[in-house]
Order: C-alpha cells, then sequence, then structure tokens
C-alpha cells in the first residue's frame, strides 16, 4: 500500500480487551495514542462496569461476539455465510471500518427469537449496510452464559440502554420490530443512538 508517495506494510498492535489497530508505522501508532486510549478506557468501562454508561438516549454494547452466529442472508455455503454475513469467530472483534464516524445500522427486537425456551423477544440484533458488523445483546444473552460457563463469566449489558431501545422498537419499529439507528464505534463497543 502506497502512504505518501512510498510503499508501506501495515503492522499491527494488539491490546488487550481492545480491538486490533492497524498503523503503517510506529510513528502512526504513536500520533494516534491519544485517540487510542480514551477508546481503550471505553471499552475496559463497558466489560467492567456497564450500569456507569450514559442513558441519556444512548444504547451501549459490546462489538465483541460471545456467540456463535451464521446470519441468513441465502447463501448456499456455511462457509460462504461465515465469510460474507458479518459474523465473526467468537471471541474476536470485527475490524472498526467506520473509525471515528457514525453509521446506519438496521436493528431488530424480534418477537419469537427466544434463548433456550426462555427471554423470548427480548435478545437485540444489528448489523450495518456492508455485513462488517454483527453485534447481539439482551439480558438472556448475560444469564445464559452465566449458567453455562459459572458466574466468574459475564457478558456486558447495559440495562438502562436496552429499555430505551424496547421501547423505541416498540413505538416507532417496523412491525415493532426493526429500527435503523446511527452506531458510533468507541473502542470494542458501540453506541447507539435510540432518539428519534
Amino acid at each position: 500500500m502506497q502512504v505518501g508517495g512510498k510503499v508501506v506494510k501495515f503492522t499491527r498492535m494488539v491490546r488487550s480487551l481492545t480491538s486490533i489497530q492497524h498503523y503503517c508505522s510506529s510513528e502512526c501508532n504513536t500520533a494516534d495514542w491519544p485517540r487510542h486510549k480514551i477508546n481503550c478506557k471505553m471499552s475496559k468501562k463497558l466489560l467492567t462496569d456497564p450500569d456507569s454508561f450514559p442513558t441519556d438516549g444512548k444504547y451501549w454494547l459490546s462489538a465483541r461476539t460471545y456467540a456463535a452466529s451464521t446470519l441468513e442472508w441465502g447463501f448456499s455455503l456455511e462457509q460462504e455465510a461465515n465469510k460474507y454475513s458479518g459474523a465473526v469467530a467468537v471471541g474476536e472483534i470485527p475490524h472498526n471500518e467506520y473509525r471515528d464516524e457514525p453509521f446506519l445500522v438496521s436493528a431488530t427486537l424480534p418477537r419469537e427469537y427466544s434463548i433456550s425456551g426462555r427471554f423470548k423477544g427480548q435478545t437485540m440484533m444489528l448489523w450495518d449496510r456492508r455485513r462488517s458488523i454483527f453485534a447481539r445483546s439482551g439480558p438472556g444473552d448475560s444469564v445464559v452464559m452465566q449458567e453455562l460457563k459459572g458466574p466468574e463469566f459475564e457478558i456486558p449489558f447495559h440495562a438502562r440502554g436496552h429499555e430505551q431501545f424496547t421501547e423505541l422498537v416498540w413505538s416507532k419499529g417496523i412491525n415493532k420490530e426493526i429500527v435503523y439507528l446511527w452506531a458510533r464505534r468507541v473502542g470494542d463497543c458501540l453506541e447507539l443512538e435510540c432518539v428519534h
């Protein structure tokens, strides 16, 4: 790839609990640190204290994949679905294609979807137009994962944000299931605007 007229190879910087960032050099890495440091803090805060996040019409959720998902888009092969559906491997975080720019997502709250026969109609799923990201959140994900893996394993869940999202979907959603929202990536977090 060419940057400033020079051919450069991109390197990766990996930080625990935060997304993978790509930089062309250590100088670019250092220059981006003030912005990236804020994102790191937000990501860690969502993992440790999701209830402390602001509730002024925003819903915060993790972009990290906690459950295996293959989105149904009419793909004929499972490998094709895994590659192009936006779903990434468990434990991974989709690459941030948008940087700090807001982007539009389709968010659904399917009334019939349940987790192990419980929490019917409470799981939110979202993806962007590019299908570069797929995320889900709901009270059932956290509860069921703790039952399966034990109390030390916790999926971050922003309860008040989920309540605001549910109210929005039920009052203004298409068929009371689907809404289109502005989102923004902040480290490993997704910030959704739940005000219309």
